[in-house]
């Protein structure tokens, strides 16, 4: 085998596998109600010691920045200080965000990400979703050209209050994010993160999170129950973070994508309420607790009331079946005979062995001259001299050589007799070396006298 076709059997095999040449890897995204901060120089600094915290958090052996941030309760303005806060903190210039439109008390959601490891290929506004206006980004990781490594991100907020009519807005809201999730399709791996204000899982919310269809989605802490000052659930609860922690608000559901074993994975009990280990006072602040240094408890008080919600997803590529495999094998076999051929192909240029042909310097025995007219198989080549890149042996005409006898009287190079430039390679069998285009056998010719 050729190093060429060496090299396109697996050309062909990873060009027909719906997989990347990517190695698993590894994202942080967390969620975030930032109560329209920062927007000054000192909430700056809260938000570059909060954010700088959790990318140095290790989290089953593993820290790493922030790769996306599903926003809520933001403004044009804070977002875009959030991004100069990370880009300056890593050195880069990579973070980006994607906004909502504004709602009718100026908030937004939105999504910061890290543009390095993720891809944004589009979003979508969803202002007809309820008071707040609401999106979806849809990503891939940065480098694949996967479809199926593709994954949705909705940023939520959903409608705040414990009244009956505060949880019937929410399901509501919930009914209509569902619906436009569920017309994504089947097996489409999305994440549903933000401000989701529930009590608990009583609520309509809840259980149209769960309810079948393409968009169904569970919660990654799997942990249903009435979370609000109850504190069986207070390393759940993610606000006040100042005034008093008592309510767990802030959510990532998943689609079934995420926990089934290939693609995109939900790391298992990676989901956690930042610098939450349950040692705070219930319905005291965050700052009652020793689950990170005061300094960074101290800049969660200040930055907002909500504390980030943040879990750990792996991409890993998924195993080719025995049919994708097979039929890797045939593209490859195919690009292998293709690359064959290439060595036969007509090019229009004319090799020097072409040269010695027409100048005379060898041509066909005599009496074994084609005759002029179409033959059969045969592919013209015009006046211009264009030939095959299969080597002729030396002193020898090729196989059927389409042309005349030497004019008398008319000389080539060397006083040679001068063969016509216009030559037809005869397709026929093939012959080892040149796999399609090969002359036709006439008998082997003596190279003429001068």
């Amino acid at each position: 085998m050729t190093r060429q076709a060496l090299l396109v059997v697996p050309l062909g095999f990873w060009l027909l596998l719906p997989v990347d040449a990517l190695p698993a890897a590894e994202f942080r995204i967390a969620a975030y109600n930032t109560l329209n901060n920062p927007d000054s120089p000192t909430e700056d600094a809260w938000f570059r010691t909060i954010l700088s915290a959790i990318g140095n958090e290790q989290v089953q052996g593993l820290a790493k920045r922030l790769d996306a941030i599903a926003l809520a309760e933001t403004d044009a303005g804070s977002a875009n200080r959030l991004v100069d806060i990370l880009n300056g903190l890593y050195g880069v210039d990579t973070y980006d965000v994607v906004t909502s439109s504004s709602d009718g008390g100026g908030d937004r959601t939105g999504v910061v990400f890290d543009s390095s490891t993720l891809t944004l290929l589009d979003w979508t506004d969803l202002p007809q979703i309820g008071w707040h206006t609401m999106m979806r980004a849809r990503f891939r990781p940065a480098g694949s050209i996967d479809p199926a490594a593709e994954f949705h991100l909705y940023s939520l907020h959903l409608q705040w209050g414990n009244s009956p009519g505060n949880r019937d807005a929410r399901a509501a809201e919930i009914n209509r994010i569902r619906n436009d999730a569920d017309a994504l399709g089947q097996r489409v791996p999305i994440i549903y993160a933000g401000d989701f204000n529930m009590s608990g899982s009583s609520e309509g919310a809840w259980s149209g999170m769960l309810s079948a269809g393409n968009g169904q989605a569970f919660d990654a802490a799997d942990s249903p129950g009435e979370w609000r000052n109850n504190p069986a659930f207070k390393h759940l609860h993610s606000r006040d973070a100042a005034a008093g922690m008592d309510g767990r608000f802030d959510f990532h559901f998943l689609t079934d994508e995420f926990f089934d074993g290939q693609g995109w994975q939900y790391a298992a009990d990676s989901f956690h309420v930042f610098a939450n280990n349950a040692t705070h006072t219930l319905g005291g602040p965050i700052t009652t607790g020793t689950a990170a240094p005061p300094h960074v408890l101290s800049a969660l008080a200040g930055a907002s009331d909500h504390l980030p919600v943040v879990a750990d997803y792996r991409y890993t590529i998924p195993e080719p079946t025995t049919a994708t495999l097979l039929a890797a094998g045939a593209i490859g076999i195919l690009g292998w005979s293709a690359l064959r051929r290439r060595r036969c192909r007509l090019q229009s240029r004319r090799p020097s062995h072409l040269d010695d042909l027409v100048h005379g310097r060898f041509g066909p025995a005599q009496g074994d001259v084609l005759s002029d007219g179409a033959v059969e198989d045969e592919r013209l080549l015009g006046p211009t001299a264009v030939a095959s890149t299969c080597s002729f042996p030396a002193g020898r005409a090729p196989w059927g050589v389409r042309g005349r006898r030497p004019v008398a009287g008319s000389k080539g190079p060397a006083g040679k007799a001068a063969w016509p430039r216009r030559i037809g390679l005869v397709r026929r069998r093939r012959r080892p070396g040149c796999s399609s285009w090969w002359p036709r056998r006439r008998g082997w010719g003596p190279t003429p006298s001068a």
